[in-house]
């Protein structure tokens, strides 16, 4: 399990909930969708990351200053103090779930580099509102982190399309062609993504 310690925007070391910059990426989609995804504010809530479904608690503590969010025994914790509002709640489980995206993609993302012979700059989380991911010209590839509340093959499908765009910019049939050769199965995961989209994007 994972634990983080909410001391503003720096927690996130390659983790910037910040949006992105424009470049090629993984649009939003179309709207309806499959997956609930539960708002956090009161607690109680079962929150879907990368495949597991923790149940929320809120646990105010006097004298607490940052928020501490851990997950352990079916539950992610979230300890605040006793006058945090719920934004501050939400801005504590974004930061758990970009970290553990984060955590989770690493293993694939360098796999899939390596299988298509790119070396990005960096990868790191982000907050997009309306597309899964994007990557620059300059090697630095940036996921929303709301992916970490999708299923984990979604995660890998918008890796592979990032790391993709490394090679061929746009998306004309020689990317397409590149990301199937690198994910026989990406049509089927780029249409589950699709459809998951607006419940995803909502939070």
């Amino acid at each position: 399990s994972a634990t983080a310690d909410s001391a503003g925007e720096s927690l996130f070391l390659d983790a910037d909930i910040q949006g992105g910059d424009g470049n090629a990426g993984v649009g939003r989609g179309e709207q309806g969708g499959q997956f609930g995804v539960a708002h956090p504010g009161i607690g109680g809530e079962a929150l879907p990351i990368l495949g597991e479904t923790p149940r929320l608690e809120v646990r105010r503590e006097p004298g607490r200053s940052r928020p501490r969010t851990r997950r352990r025994d079916g539950v992610l914790e979230v300890a605040v103090g006793p006058s945090a509002g719920t934004e501050i709640i939400r801005r504590a489980v974004r930061k758990f779930c970009a970290v553990e995206l984060l955590e989770s993609v690493a293993p694939a993302a360098g796999r899939h580099a390596s299988a298509l012979g790119v070396e990005p700059r960096r990868v790191r989380v982000g907050d997009f509102s309306s597309q899964w991911g994007s990557a620059t010209g300059r090697g630095v590839v940036t996921l929303n982190w709301r992916l970490a509340l999708a299923p984990p093959d979604l995660a890998e499908y918008v890796v592979v399309h990032e790391l993709c765009h490394l090679r061929v910019r746009g998306h004309g049939a020689a990317f397409w062609r590149l990301v199937v050769a690198t994910l026989p199965d990406a049509q089927a995961r780029r249409r589950a993504l699709r459809r998951a989209s607006f419940a995803l994007m909502r939070y």
